[in-house]
């Protein structure tokens, strides 16, 4: 583990593979700590060449937190409708983190993989930054136009208690596992001792549930960016689970219809998560996406 310091931001970050090899940014997801990346998928990504790169998104983690910007008591009476969303900070934000954690690991393009709230960020970088981008991979996002569907009616259930104080550490461990099982569809889903696991591992890494709350009204200020994607000139994959209750599949499908030239998999039977019991799959498709576009850059020079 390492961190940066990013004018007054601090980002964790971990790597796996050698330092001089071409940069693969990993982002996460909305309230989601680096953690959320299986180690195969990172070591395979990294065995094929790269160097792989997981953090911390802001306020989440191990990274910076805002209590200060936007405290606890105003994301719960904003999330009970007594208040305006507080926005502690915006997409745009987090997209310049990822951009000055690419600055401080000397690294001036890299290619990128966004799950969720992480490809949302990803989007930003490359409609916004395109040099700095190689490639594009999104998990499990969207483009945020209204057309689209919305969540899962147990989702938005699990979320309409989110202004509630923070439970104790045993009841949190266990709303963690009971969010974790409906991100992860039945046929990829883990055991309960595995969820346990994985729950307090990040609860005792470091909790920050208001941090995810902050993170949730960035992306639901986040304009619609349909439009703005068919712009982008990074070669892209996306990636799409045919179960994901979070966001649904035509997220997916805007996204690759919109991006000129992009790959759409379709993926059966996944979630809105990275499961280990999937890591082998989405590595191989990763890796291939990176070989083909470096591949391609090799041959053009």
């Amino acid at each position: 583990m390492a961190r940066a310091q990013l004018g007054s931001v601090e980002i964790e970050w971990t790597e796996t593979g050698e330092g001089d090899r071409p940069l693969v940014l990993l982002i996460a997801g909305m309230g989601a700590q680096l953690t959320m990346w299986p180690a195969e998928l990172c070591e395979t990504v990294a065995q094929a060449g790269y160097r792989v790169v997981c953090f911390d998104n802001r306020d989440v983690g191990l990274s910076s937190g805002f209590e200060h910007a936007a405290p606890a008591a105003a994301l719960r009476a904003a999330f009970g409708g007594k208040a305006p969303l507080p926005i502690a900070y915006g997409v745009a934000d987090m997209a310049a983190d990822a951009l000055g954690l690419m600055d401080a690991l000397g690294a001036s393009r890299a290619h990128l993989v966004g799950m969720s709230m992480g490809g949302v960020i990803a989007q930003r970088i490359a409609i916004d930054h395109p040099r700095r981008v190689v490639s594009f991979v999104q998990i499990a996002s969207t483009t945020g136009e209204p057309h689209l569907p919305g969540a899962d009616a147990r989702i938005q259930a699990f979320f309409a208690g989110a202004g509630e104080e923070a439970p104790e550490r045993s009841a949190a461990i266990e709303r963690a596992m009971e969010f974790l099982r409906l991100l992860a569809a039945p046929a990829y889903a883990r055991k309960d001792e595995e969820l346990r696991a994985a729950a307090t591992r990040d609860y005792d890494r470091n909790q920050h549930p208001e941090g995810a709350l902050r993170q949730m009204v960035a992306v639901m200020t986040e304009p619609p960016r349909g439009a703005a994607l068919a712009n982008v000139t990074a070669p892209t994959l996306v990636i799409h689970g045919t179960e994901d209750l979070m966001v649904p599949l035509a997220g997916g499908e805007d996204t690759a219809a919109r991006i000129p030239g992009a790959r759409f998999e379709r993926v059966e039977g996944m979630g809105h998560s990275v499961e280990p019991a999937l890591a082998a799959h989405l590595a191989r498709s990763i890796v291939a996406h990176l070989q083909a576009v470096d591949g391609a850059s090799a041959a053009a020079r």
